[in-house]
């Protein structure tokens, strides 16, 4: 009996386990340091899935860039597979874990910035 690491982490759009609510999302002004711009996010959820944020971010950025048009925003809504682009490691970082709350009576709330 094997199970292949897909198995284990891939869950079905409809799943009700990939299902997140996140709270509060919040951007605050662009700065320069160090000749490169850098803005400031927040974002208060339930909880996350791997590399949500960063492709939540990765995907605004494309479209900034004018890699993708807006359009891939409602795309991305869709229950088909859509490749995004993850917005690098570097400067993401956890805040502060949370109080428990009770959606769901179990779940923590995670604060990224």
């Amino acid at each position: 009996f094997t199970i292949s690491p897909r198995e284990i982490i891939y869950r079905a759009p409809g799943d009700d386990s990939v299902q997140r609510y996140i709270m509060e999302f919040s951007c605050g002004e662009p700065f320069v340091e160090a000749e490169m711009e850098f803005v400031a996010l927040y974002v208060r959820g339930q909880s996350f899935l791997l590399h949500q944020i960063r492709k939540m971010i990765g995907l605004v950025m494309a479209i900034a860039q004018g890699y993708t048009s807006e359009e891939a925003i409602e795309r991305a809504w869709k229950p088909e597979r859509m490749d995004v682009p993850r917005a690098p490691a570097l400067g993401l970082f956890l805040s502060r874990v949370g109080e428990f709350f009770n959606l769901f009576g179990i779940n923590r709330g995670f604060i990224f910035e």
